[in-house]
């Protein structure tokens, strides 16, 4: 399996919630540089975020489902009921604990 990079996430808390999310659509991501944040001040920006990479054969599908994420507003979330975590309106079940979106039921 030949890895490809895919995008930087904002935060750690971001790159796994995007990894959730792209493993809804079927697709495999892997985070990298997660563990970079102490080094603040002393690395460059780029290279302490959070780095998301996916295999070269779903990666042009992977760019498409990103464009169309970053597209979304920032307010088109939901709150989970259990665990209140954030997620994104196109997550049906809450990224952090499974619970089933209030839209649902």
């Amino acid at each position: 399996m030949a890895l490809e990079f895919l995008s930087h996430a904002d935060n750690t808390l971001q790159a796994y919630l995007l990894k959730g999310w792209f493993e809804q659509q079927g697709i495999a991501v892997q985070i990298r540089g997660e563990v970079l944040g102490g080094a603040v001040g002393e690395l460059p920006t780029e290279v302490l975020q959070p780095q998301l990479w996916t295999d070269i054969e779903h990666l042009d599908k992977a760019q498409i489902l990103l464009k169309s994420w970053q597209s979304e507003p920032s307010s088109s979330l939901w709150f989970c009921r259990h665990c209140s975590e954030e997620n994104p309106t196109s997550f049906d079940t809450c990224w952090s604990c499974g619970t089933e979106s209030q839209r649902n039921t």
